[in-house]
């Protein structure tokens, strides 16, 4: 896959499910394990400000293009963060 594919795998899931899609975008291609295993993709949505929430997480198969995990991280409050 290319990254240009992934992203648009990506930005589908988050529109199909409602979460906002916002730019700048963090894209990393990894392996499951160090030496071996299956590639896979990482695509992060508004990692200017990846603290404070508002995020978009998929990780997508390299070669199957199956959407592996996806998360939406809304953002945080002061009450979220006391907690910690």
């Amino acid at each position: 896959m290319t990254r240009d594919e992934v992203i648009r795998i990506a930005r589908a899931l988050a529109g199909k499910k409602g979460w906002p899609w916002a730019e700048p975008l963090w894209v990393e291609e990894k392996r499951r394990f160090i030496l071996f295993g299956r590639r896979y993709w990482r695509v992060t949505t508004n990692t200017k400000y990846a603290d404070i929430g508002r995020n978009v997480h998929v990780q997508i198969d390299d070669k199957t293009g199956q959407i592996l995990s996806s998360e939406y991280v809304p953002t945080q409050t002061l009450d979220s963060v006391a907690t910690l």
